[in-house]
């Protein structure tokens, strides 16, 4: 689930039992606090999530309203941070609300224009916060992570339905082979080879991807038998291990040259979580 629309009768709230933050506290941020703690924030929380990119200080700028496009109109929205019980900030939540009625009751819509969090307590504590605000009848979340374990902190984790604005915003396209490869880590020990076919030239060739059993990995030039035959648009895909070489070699996009070969590579290149940039590009 990438996205995520939720009926606040229907949720009946967080799990009772999940872990909170002994001490912790949520605190209102303005603007000004907001660009200053989440930028760090989220450049601490980018390098533990695949497929993350950085944000420079122009971006900061334009989501708090200190510089503003022709035709964007800007309206301050609420914005929260987490600090543990040593006052570090470890989440943060920025959100709007609509001011809707159904007659004389609140038929409200909340929506989650930002939400980090380090750990889970983190995470529950704010996804608490934002079940609890008044009048709030729906809760929409346009941009959550494909794995994100919010439905299943939920009561009902069938009231978490798919968000109609979901779509797959992440283009990734590899160009310097030996140096992508070794910048990541990896998810179990092994080696396969891999024919890499690339109309533009820059990841052409027969390529040994070799992982360490600390799960680092080095990718370099070969001329052994090769494993798996794929272009340079299939190599993209698998890269942040956001598709599998499975169920690309299954739509024949890559073609599996050793039996098993498919099933190797995704134990290399699996992650903790799924890819996924919050961040528009």
């Amino acid at each position: 689930m990438a996205a995520a629309g939720t009926s606040l009768r229907r949720t009946r709230g967080l799990r009772e039992g999940l872990p909170g933050v002994p001490g912790g506290r949520i605190d209102f941020v303005t603007m000004p606090e907001l660009r200053e703690l989440g930028a760090a924030l989220y450049e601490r929380w980018r390098h533990t999530q695949p497929g993350a990119i950085d944000r420079d200080a122009l971006w900061w700028e334009r989501t708090v309203g200190e510089v503003r496009t022709p035709g964007n109109e800007f309206k301050e929205p609420f914005a929260a941070v987490h600090r543990d019980a040593d006052g570090a900030v470890t989440g943060l939540v920025v959100y709007r609300i609509g001011d809707k009625w159904d007659g004389a009751y609140p038929d409200c819509k909340l929506t989650v224009e930002e939400f980090l969090a380090h750990d889970l307590p983190t995470s529950v504590e704010l996804w608490r916060l934002v079940l609890s605000v008044d009048w709030v009848a729906r809760v929409e979340v346009p941009n959550l992570g494909p794995d994100d374990p919010l439905p299943l902190l939920l009561q009902d984790p069938r009231a978490a339905t798919p968000h109609e604005d979901n779509a797959d915003l992440m283009w990734l396209r590899v160009l310097d082979v030996e140096s992508a490869f070794a910048a990541r880590t990896y998810g179990a020990p092994g080696r396969v080879v891999l024919e890499v076919d690339d109309k533009l030239g820059y990841a052409s060739g027969r390529w040994a991807l070799e992982v360490s059993e600390d799960g680092t990995g080095r990718c370099a030039r070969t001329t052994d038998d090769a494993d798996l035959a794929l272009g340079a648009s299939e190599l993209g895909s698998l890269y942040l291990g956001a598709e599998t070489a499975s169920r690309l070699a299954s739509a024949a996009l890559v073609t599996e040259l050793r039996p098993g070969a498919a099933f190797a590579a995704d134990l290399l290149l699996r992650t903790p979580v799924q890819a996924w940039s919050p961040t528009e590009f």
